[in-house]
């Protein structure tokens, strides 16, 4: 029997960070399955272009591939990424439908579309919905699923894969940095009512306790009768980030009580000096191709808020326009 579609369990899926990277991708495409199978085989993969002169994929999977296809393939098509396939890669996030055998010069300057490696179709003609879930750090992941005949995406679920390609982002990165001992001690622990148990650091403060316990009953809602009721809401209230700082994960004692971490997980970005530490993520995100919705979504802040960074992060680099400041940022990125 088919599953029911779950896109609340795709988001849980993507905080799985417990697992190898391996595993973390094999959980997530898994839980994507139902959204994703046109019974023409799914291509996912994990990658690492945070080093200009050594992009890799460190981990790749699929499910419903011909037998003759060899994910070397995707591993390879990564290590030959071109300066401008990289570029694409850096700054286009989000979801789209491309026919397979588009190359990068007849691709759009923007969107997620020209991030994609080329790699031969299996199937013959077909075409792709693409994810990439790009992160400001340089890495990322990307999902491709074939369909057989031309598929044009709503409006409203091009904005759901969006969103969950930001948890996606959220998920790899906090993983990363549990891994690398960068990130252990929770800054605060909740319960499921949203009552602080304890707190540190930044999460000390009020305000901080406040966003935190909202964002807990906000998750709470969405796991439980939003799931099937009201999904679109559901996912619009489980923000990719808590006050552009930390990611909620659960965790669970021995007498079986269920708590509520607050791990640190902003993204790690370095541009100007002068500017803040919040509008050098605003900045990395609309280098991204995200628009200041999503990006307030990523965040978790307003967005007002995305708006009033950007004008200022404008303001000390000299630039007049969002594409001005989004170019040198690229430029910086790709220098590095």
């Amino acid at each position: 029997m088919a599953r029911k579609p779950d896109i609340i369990g795709v988001i849980e899926a993507a905080y799985r960070v417990e697992q190898s990277e391996a595993a973390w991708l094999e959980t997530v495409l898994d839980a994507s399955r139902p959204w994703l199978d046109r019974g023409l085989g799914v291509l996912c993969a994990i990658y690492d272009v945070s080093l200009a002169s050594r992009p890799r994929a460190t981990a790749c999977a699929g499910f419903d591939l011909p037998d003759t296809f060899d994910l070397d393939l995707m591993r390879g098509a990564f290590r030959s990424l071109s300066e401008t396939s990289l570029h694409s890669l850096l700054t286009t996030s989000g979801s789209s439908v491309v026919p397979w055998e588009r190359r990068f010069s007849d691709l759009p300057e923007h969107g997620a579309t020209a991030s994609l490696p080329v790699v031969p179709s299996p199937f013959g003609p077909s075409d792709m919905l693409v994810i990439n879930a790009a992160d400001p750090t340089g890495h990322g992941c990307f999902i491709s699923a074939n369909h057989r005949r031309r598929h044009a995406p709503s409006r409203a679920e091009r904005a759901l894969w969006d969103r969950l390609a930001v948890h996606f982002c959220a998920g790899l990165r906090l993983r990363r940095r549990l891994a690398s001992g960068r990130t252990r001690r929770p800054e605060a622990v909740l319960t499921p009512s949203g009552r602080v148990a304890h707190a540190e650091h930044a999460a000390q403060s009020r305000a901080a306790r406040e966003e935190l316990r909202d964002a807990v009953i906000a998750r709470e809602r969405a796991r439980g009768s939003q799931r099937f009721r009201a999904p679109d809401a559901a996912v619009d209230g489980w923000k990719g980030l808590v006050a552009a700082r930390w990611t909620l994960l659960d965790s669970f004692e021995r007498d079986g009580k269920r708590y509520l971490l607050a791990q640190r997980n902003d993204p790690a970005v370095s541009w100007i000096e002068t500017l803040t530490e919040r509008e050098r993520q605003v900045v990395a995100y609309a280098s991204l191709g995200r628009w200041n919705k999503l990006i307030a979504y990523d965040l978790g802040i307003a967005h007002a808020t995305v708006r009033v960074l950007l004008a200022r992060a404008a303001a000390k680099a000299g630039v007049r326009t969002r594409a001005e400041l989004v170019a040198r940022y690229v430029r910086d990125r790709v220098a590095r």
